[in-house]
């Protein structure tokens, strides 16, 4: 999924990492150079849909204005959640 609004330099990919990691997902979370964010997750279908309305609510600092979301099968190799820089 890809977020758009203020999601750089606000401590938004640190809020997505600890929510995706207390439920258990796997994937990652990056800043894009053209000012959206990137959040990859992989889990059961109900946590995917917390991580999707706890970005919708825009945590912290953030302030989410859209959401794309790419629906895929699977994400191959991913066993943790983690900033990528």
């Amino acid at each position: 999924m890809f977020a758009h609004g203020r999601v750089q330099g606000v401590g938004f990919r640190y809020h997505v990492n600890g929510y995706a990691t207390g439920l258990g997902l796997c994937g990652y979370v990056r800043n894009l150079h053209d000012g959206r964010v990137e959040i990859m997750v992989q889990g059961s279908q109900e946590n995917i849909q917390k991580i999707i309305n706890y970005v919708r609510s825009s945590p912290g600092f953030s302030h989410v204005v859209k959401l794309d979301i790419d629906w895929e099968e699977s994400l191959n190799g991913l066993s943790s959640f983690h900033v990528r820089f």
